[in-house]
């Protein structure tokens, strides 16, 4: 939304959730990358949120790399551990 200043009354929340994207495939498949390629565009600062086993971080992370999709990238990593699980030492 614009004001009839020229200023957006839009909140810092929904400017945000126009900017997220989401590509769905298979995490070794470089089809899906080449696919989150294209929707980044001229994307210069994309962050990508991983919510995945660590056990699959190298291969997507890697993936990413393969396709260009890291150049001025960022990677979050979700703590996937669970918390019912015994610490160390306890």
């Amino acid at each position: 939304m614009w004001s009839g200043t020229g200023e957006s009354t839009a909140t810092p929340s929904k400017k945000f959730s126009r900017l997220l994207r989401y590509v769905g495939g298979d995490y070794d498949d470089p089809a899906t990358y080449a696919a989150l390629r294209e929707e980044l565009g001229k994307a210069k600062r994309p962050l990508f949120y991983l919510a995945i086993p660590p056990s699959l971080f190298a291969t997507v992370v890697g993936r990413l790399h393969d396709a260009r999709c890291d150049q001025g990238a960022r990677v979050v990593v979700e703590n996937r551990s669970d918390a019912t699980s015994p610490r160390p030492g306890s």
